[in-house]
């Protein structure tokens, strides 16, 4: 029972780590926003984008309620319950054993949920590359999302600092 337990929850550490890294780099925003001014850039989303966006939104809490009363079901409690639970401090082992849930069942449905998460987001990898590989984006050192690229060379952020001896005033 140990060996099970120490193993699925191996797993599971192994597949939320997998799941943040490839979340992070597939499902991070590339470009977007606007000049300072308030005037619309090629970088301001569309009303079409911007409803997309909200749209996305809308969907991610939607699954997030369905993962929720997923896992509440497998409890054997409400939604709600689960809810205040947590915001009350309890770990969902603890809601679990207070509930007579054996531990393994809920780490079970967790690694199921997780891996069947993660099987539809890498069948969407080649889809998302070929759009990131055809799309227009800034061109090299025009910023886009994260500003102005710059270093600490000449042309970097202390490119103004009053000598030519570059950033650490050469004396």
């Amino acid at each position: 029972m140990e060996k099970t337990r120490t193993k699925t929850a191996g797993a599971l550490a192994a597949t939320l780590a997998a799941g943040g890294i490839a979340g992070a780099l597939l499902f991070t925003p590339i470009a977007s926003g606007a000049q300072e001014d308030g005037t619309a850039t090629e970088d301001t989303p569309t009303t079409e984008e911007s409803d997309a966006q909200e749209a996305a939104r809308a969907d991610h809490a939607a699954e997030r309620e369905a993962r929720a009363a997923g896992l509440a079901e497998v409890l054997g409690i409400s939604t709600d319950e689960l809810r205040q639970a947590r915001e009350d401090g309890q770990t969902i082992a603890e809601v679990a054993e207070a509930n007579g849930v054996a531990l393994e069942t809920v780490t079970d449905y967790l690694v199921d949920e997780v891996t069947e998460r993660l099987e539809e987001r890498i069948a969407e990898v080649p889809e998302r590359v070929d759009a990131m590989v055809n799309s227009e984006g800034p061109a090299a050192g025009e910023g886009g999302h994260h500003g102005p690229r710059g270093g600490m060379g000449p042309d970097g952020p202390d490119a103004d600092a009053g000598d030519d001896e570059g950033p650490t005033g050469g004396g």
